[in-house]
């Protein structure tokens, strides 16, 4: 659902999911195998793509989709 309302790359899609589960960058890029630094590109990419201001802005926007969990 994100990637066809906003536009998200997968990387970025399945981010969201994380940080809507409550994990912070360092565990979702853990969970992910990736590194911190890719996980933060992807989230600039998302606040982009989504038109949030930051991580706050994004999770109540998520709050407001169904099933973003």
């Amino acid at each position: 659902m994100l990637p066809q309302l906003f536009g998200l790359s997968p990387a970025q899609a399945a981010l969201c999911v994380q940080l809507a589960r409550g994990l912070t960058f360092e565990a979702a890029a853990d969970e992910r195998g990736v590194a911190l630094s890719t996980a933060r590109t992807h989230f600039l990419g998302i606040l982009q793509k989504t038109g949030a201001a930051n991580l706050r802005d994004l999770l109540r926007l998520l709050g407001t989709l169904p099933q973003v969990r």
